[in-house]
């Protein structure tokens, strides 16, 4: 509360234009970003004229992360979401006609999401998919660094001293003011995705042969296998599988695939 009057000498400008001058185009650039405290959005003009670029602030919404437990890649989901329907909103109430829709993130997960059409998602993931596909397009989704992304303020907060001197959060990031050749370079979205795909199958068929392989050798030892030794086999399968994800060589959501294989080695 002490801070508070530090935004008395806050003040915008409130025409996104220079009037008289001759505008060459407008562009709308919307943001996303989330943290473990909630997610946010923004969204900013980029106008064009012979001899500078103008951005200016359109609007911004932030969200509280909620009671129940979320990872942050389904926040940055989430949040790209919120983007998605700002930049609609605005698009509807402009009465620019804008010659470039562009919603940026830093969120590589999200970006790999959505240009992975192949792959079935669970339905968290999956709706809210199908919303971004619904309102955006491939062309106008773009990689942007966190250091450099204006969302930041509004998924982390920013305290009242400071705000007069968010020029990011006002204006942009100084690279809306570049030409598009200067912009942040896209880095390749689906890479990596073959080699987790094989790495996991790797995991799987390793765990299922091992699994097996157990059961080969109870059943040559002892003539049956034991319900209780089976257990200890799914234990030692599961084991084996959290050390790969903790290892970085296949991704959490894997962990209940590698469960089940080893559920139908114990009823087999």
């Amino acid at each position: 509360m002490q801070a508070l009057p530090h935004l008395e000498d806050l003040s915008l400008a409130r025409s996104f234009t220079v009037l008289g001058v001759q505008v060459k185009c407008i562009q709308l650039h919307v943001f996303c970003d989330a943290s473990s405290s909630g997610y946010g959005a923004c969204a900013y003009v980029r106008v064009a004229y012979d001899d500078c670029v103008k951005c200016s602030l359109v609007i911004g919404k932030s969200r509280v992360a909620p009671l129940k437990g979320v990872t942050v890649p389904r926040f940055e989901l989430t949040a790209a979401v919120l983007a998605a329907k700002l930049g609609t909103m605005v698009c509807r109430e402009l009465d620019y006609e804008l010659s470039m829709v562009v919603y940026w993130t830093d969120a590589t997960v999200v970006l790999r999401y959505l240009n992975n059409t192949t792959s079935r998602f669970q339905t968290f993931v999956a709706n809210r998919l199908e919303l971004l596909h619904s309102l955006t397009s491939v062309r106008q989704r773009r990689y942007v660094p966190t250091a450099v992304n204006p969302a930041d303020v509004a998924s982390r907060g920013l305290s009242p001293e400071k705000v007069n001197s968010a020029d990011m959060w006002f204006y942009g990031p100084k690279f809306l003011r570049e030409c598009e050749s200067q912009w942040p370079e896209q880095p390749d979205f689906m890479e990596g995705l073959e080699e987790v795909t094989s790495n996991a199958m790797c995991a799987f068929s390793t765990a299922w042969n091992d699994g097996l392989v157990r059961r080969a050798r109870i059943r040559t030892a002892h003539g049956s296998v034991d319900r209780d030794i089976r257990k200890v086999c799914l234990l030692e399968g599961v084991r084996d599988t959290v050390h790969l994800i903790k290892t970085g060589e296949i991704s959490g959501i894997l962990l209940c695939t590698s469960i089940l294989l080893h559920l139908c080695l114990l009823h087999a």
